[in-house]
């Protein structure tokens, strides 16, 4: 297997008494100092390139190198005597901004670091003495420096986090003092006692902070025993975790994407992710940098992925190979767990939602299948909730664009309804019929019942061009039918136009796969057969069994609706579509009628045009009630012409005040012989219904609407 762990070399010195390196972690930079030439250079960990370099910093080796969050300053602290000062990059002539010497002239300087202060035009940054801690603020753009806060502490060592909000104090060798800067004003937390050994002597490399998924934790690293203690600083109520590693000389800790690394030297890294609710290691690797006889002294590593070798002069940036670990996790964890893993990472979405398809083109147990769709969930269902709670939110208890969710989630790894049905659903039946990639799927199914039904494609569109008001409609491949919404009848593609190259070019026909039960088990099916003599055409789908993949996204529907989540619309659609495809109409049916699938717009058209070529009475009830809840009269009106009920269509216009063309009534009720014959009173009956009508209307203008007698002079010539 591939490495996991990479060391990519950043730098290399020369290492003697006037040559150093610092690394400024909040900026990912490695900075060298070279005091006999007076040259400083800004090193990008990243990627190695070198962005600020001179000749004229003519300081002695500095405690303490940092550059400022705008990257425009250098912050810098040496002893002897004790000078705290800022250097203008953009200006390496001018005066440096120092802090009164007189300050710390009997102290002893333990730490110096920036401080976020979410202001760009400024920034805090924080000493930290012997004696007391103090606030500063620097401003950029006047070089103004003015003293924010002071506090006096005692303490014998410090250490801070990557952000400067948290730092903590050794005020004696078992008792450790955390505090935390929040709106200019320090305060202190909860003491954080420590066990250690009779005699042993705390060492500076013995604690760190580190911040893993949003929470600080100071940690504790026990050499001997090979065990790091974390203790939450942001949140007391967490309980301590232990974790252990077997090393030998040193224990460095660095953190990638909320993973913590830790370095040992055995030559053997520990790679834990505290996210797990069980056993946090998640892999142990070979590490190849630093080599085993590296003293641990010359060693230390910095937040989050520097290590640094001063003896030796050598810098390395730590990176993690996800392909490779994602291959490792794969052969040791479940496929739930592999993707909740992922789910943590950032930018990682394409991994989850490999896992997913392979979970389902694998035709994973569904036992297995729900836990996989569950953990999927659970973080898009947690986003949900927290919009919805976000104060002066529109969109309380209603749905939220998938914009907008997207926006909120930004590079998050969290998989979306859109993103789910788009790439595993939809890219599974595509993949099984050989449909060409951003074709309806809705569009193809009804183009392929209309083949096999011989039913005129082009009357189809006639009807909906008639019938069906204009729509608007998400531009998406799978909401949106350019059956129902194109209006030129030449740009509808041709069946075979929705199939890919290689389908249509194969000599013998290509079977659409197996299906499989809810408990996983194959069954005998008939396959998709193929008209091989004139047209390379799909057959319709028949099956003994429910379709793999429709019981797939019964199984997503169901973790949606068990996470308290409305299935969207385009989920909804998405099955719909595959009933349709799969010819399970029985289950749309029922699906339907018990509202799983949701009243809408394109639902009722869809159900419209189906009835046209299928005919089936159930589908046809399903349209007519559909559409007068949504008020869809012409579709309501067109079933009753269908069903020859000239009279209730009628009483509808009537009823809800409707500017519907009466001609189109009555020249369906005057071409239908075979129903006046069967009812020789009923030519009468809507002539009289008129007549009626249009008294009533002249009567009481304001009770009734006015019937459109447009185009009706051949039946009634006096009204």
């Amino acid at each position: 297997m591939a490495e996991i762990l990479h060391f990519e070399d950043i730098y290399s010195w020369q290492s003697d008494n006037d040559r150093t390196v610092f690394v400024d972690s909040r900026n990912s930079f490695l900075i060298y100092q070279n005091a006999s030439d007076k040259t400083v250079r800004i090193i990008d960990a990243k990627n190695g390139n070198c962005i600020f370099s001179t000749n004229k910093f003519g300081k002695p080796v500095c405690e303490s190198i940092l550059v400022s969050s705008d990257r425009n300053f250098i912050l810098y602290w040496y002893n002897d005597p004790v000078t705290i000062g800022i250097y203008n990059i953009l200006n390496t002539d001018s005066v440096d901004v120092l802090l009164e010497p007189s300050h710390y002239e009997d102290s002893i300087v333990f730490k110096v670091f920036w401080s976020d202060s979410h202001n760009s035009a400024n920034s805090n940054f924080v000493v930290i003495s012997n004696s007391r801690v103090d606030i500063y603020n620097f401003s950029f753009e006047s070089s103004v420096l003015r003293t924010i806060t002071k506090k006096s502490v005692s303490c014998v060592d410090a250490w801070n986090d990557l952000s400067g909000n948290y730092f903590i104090l050794l005020h004696h060798n078992k008792s450790l003092y955390p505090y935390n800067i929040k709106n200019n004003e320090i305060s202190q937390l909860a003491e954080i006692g420590l066990s250690l050994p009779y005699g042993h002597q705390l060492q500076h490399y013995e604690i760190c902070v580190v911040t893993l998924y949003d929470d600080t934790y100071c940690i504790y690293k026990d050499v001997t025993k090979g065990t790091l203690s974390l203790r939450s600083l942001t949140n007391n109520k967490l309980h301590d975790k232990v974790l252990e590693v077997n090393s030998q000389g040193w224990l460095e800790i660095c953190v990638i994407d909320n993973l913590m690394l830790v370095l040992t030297g055995s030559a053997t890294c520990y790679i834990f992710d505290i996210a797990i609710k069980n056993d946090f290691l998640i892999a142990t690797v070979p590490q190849k940098k630093p080599p085993i006889s590296t003293i641990s002294s010359d060693i230390e590593s910095f937040i989050p992925s520097i290590l640094v070798d001063f003896y030796g002069g050598f810098a390395h940036y730590i990176t993690l190979d996800f392909n490779t670990l994602s291959l490792y996790l794969s052969r040791r964890f479940t496929e739930a767990m592999a993707a909740e893993f992922f789910q943590r990472r950032i930018n990682c979405s394409d991994r989850v939602m490999e896992i997913v398809n392979s979970s389902i083109d694998n035709r994973l147990q569904m036992s297995e299948l729900l836990l996989l769709f569950s953990t999927v969930l659970d973080p898009y269902a947690q986003t949900l909730r927290t919009l919805n709670k976000m104060k002066g939110t529109m969109f309380k208890g209603s749905a939220i664009p998938f914009n907008l969710i997207d926006k909120f989630i930004g590079n998050k790894s969290i998989i979306t309804e859109h993103n789910f049905t788009a790439s595993a659903l939809y890219a599974f039946v595509i993949k099984e019929w050989r449909i060409r990639y951003g074709f309806n799927l809705f569009d193809f199914s009804i183009t392929l019942i209309c083949y096999h039904k011989n039913y005129d494609l082009s009357e189809l569109l006639k009807l909906k061009d008639s019938i069906l008001s204009p729509q608007s409609c998400v531009d998406h491949y799978i909401l949106k039918s350019q059956i129902l919404s194109q209006t030129d009848e030449n740009a509808i593609p041709d069946i075979q136009a929705y199939l890919l190259p290689e389908y249509l070019s194969s000599p013998v026909p290509l079977n659409g796969g197996s299906d499989m039960n809810v408990d996983g088990q194959f069954d005998a099916h008939e396959p998709m057969n193929f008209d091989l003599q004139n047209r390379h055409v799909p057959d319709m789908y028949y099956s003994r069994v429910t379709p793999y993949i429709v019981t797939v996204t019964l199984c997503y529907l169901k973790n949606l609706v068990l996470h308290s989540l409305n299935p969207s619309n385009l989920v909804l659609m998405f099955f719909f579509d595959i009933c349709v495809l799969y010819n399970q109409l029985t289950l749309l049916v029922d699906m339907i009628r018990t509202r799983v699938i949701r009243d809408s717009n394109l639902i009722c058209h869809r159900l419209f045009l189906l009835i046209q070529p299928l005919g089936d009475p159930n589908l046809k009830q399903l349209t007519f009630d559909m559409s007068k809840r949504l008020k869809l009269y012409n579709i309501t009106i067109h079933i009753l012409l269908m069903d020859k009920k000239y009279y209730k269509a009628l009483l509808l216009i009537k009823r809800e005040r409707l500017d519907y063309p009466i001609s189109k009534i009555l020249h369906s009720a005057a071409d239908d012989v075979n129903e006046q014959k069967r009812r020789p009173y009923l030519w009468q009956l809507i002539l009289s219904f008129i007549h009626v009508w249009t008294q009533e209307y002249h009567r009481e203008p304001s009770r009734f609407c006015q019937p459109n007698l447009k185009n009706c002079e051949m039946w009634l010539p006096n009204l």
